[in-house]
């Protein structure tokens, strides 16, 4: 004989419906996740990248001007900031000071090339005077040899004049060996004095070249938004110091990283659906552009299954947000349609 609801107990009757709840929850949430396999692909590891241009300081000077700030739109050949050049009249100081430096070292390296004349002269002159004296000595030899046959002289004055000679032509060849060193030493000096007025008239061409700039303003080489921004008013930079980055927004896109047997189930063209943390609502929405890197990927560690960067265009409709490179997201990929059924 059935039993009547009603002879059922209250408590039995709240415990069997709350466990119906949880049955058809649980239903549903294995229905949701069978769908949700069957025709979607997600992953939390996703970011948004940018084609970022980097704005460097073209010269060393102080920043006296900074017009923008963080996240601010520009146009292209907009003025972003301006650098003085402080250290011009340092530089022109000290351009102008070596100048007179190489002058005054020109002068006296000149003043020693002179004295290593006269003593290349002084030591020619002495060794034409040694010559000829030896050549007198062996004249006089000559007589000497002459006397000594006819009994007028003896062999000690002979022997005497060949000493003298002697000595004489060991002078002569100092004096050959003291010249050369001297002529090596001259032309020595000679191209160092070419050296020298070569670095005189360099000195001279920069004490005497046009100024340098004095105030350089930056503009912006693309049309975009400033991010990165690490410029201050009234600071030092140094030439190549990065002052800030240009992200245009059209060069926004989403990497995403899935396992390899999820893209191999993807297409070109299928919509996706971006939820970024920083800002959940609204959500934008893309597409696939690239399924596989264009680079080589490192082999495989720890893990036997492969991530593949996926690349996400994004749709113009839904820049609405201010986007920055480097911002974490969670994409869903719909893997039954393509992106034009979006539009």
């Amino acid at each position: 004989m059935p039993v009547a609801v009603s002879a059922i107990p209250p408590k039995r009757r709240f415990l069997w419906g709350l466990l119906l709840v949880l049955a058809l929850l649980l239903t549903g949430w294995l229905a949701s996740s069978f769908w949700q396999a069957q025709y979607h692909q997600r992953t939390d590891n996703a970011y948004i990248r940018a084609d970022v241009v980097w704005v460097v300081a073209p010269i060393s000077g102080e920043l006296t001007e900074l017009t923008v700030q963080e996240q601010q739109a520009v146009e292209q050949g907009e003025v972003l900031a301006v650098i003085e050049d402080t250290e011009r009249a340092s530089r022109d100081a000290q351009i102008k000071a070596l100048a007179a430096l190489k002058t005054a070292a020109l002068e006296i390296h000149q003043q020693t090339e002179s004295s290593q004349q006269q003593l290349v002269e002084g030591l020619r002159h002495e060794q034409q005077v040694a010559q000829q004296e030896l050549s007198r000595l062996s004249q006089a030899q000559q007589r000497q040899r002459l006397l000594l046959q006819a009994g007028l002289v003896s062999a000690q004055s002979v022997e005497a004049v060949q000493a003298q000679i002697s000595a004489t032509a060991a002078r002569i060849g100092s004096l050959n060996a003291s010249i050369q060193a001297a002529e090596r030493q001259q032309q020595s000096l000679l191209n160092r004095r070419a050296q020298l007025e070569q670095e005189l008239q360099l000195a001279r061409q920069g004490a005497t070249a046009p100024p340098a700039i004095h105030q350089l303003q930056i503009a912006a080489p693309i049309a975009g938004r400033v991010g990165s921004l690490s410029a201050q008013n009234n600071s030092r930079v140094s030439q190549g110091t990065r002052l800030m980055a240009l992200t245009s927004p059209q060069s926004f896109y989403v990497e995403a990283w899935f396992d390899e047997p999820q893209v191999e189930r993807m297409q070109l063209g299928q919509p996706v659906e971006i939820v970024l943390d920083a800002y959940p609502e609204p959500s934008l929405r893309g597409y696939i552009t690239q399924l596989r890197p264009q680079y080589p990927l490192p082999p495989l560690q720890n893990s036997r299954v492969r991530r593949l960067p996926v690349r996400i265009a994004l749709l113009d409709s839904t820049l609405t947000l201010p986007l920055s490179a480097g911002l974490a997201a969670s994409v869903r990929v719909d893997l039954r349609r393509q992106h034009e059924d979006l539009r």
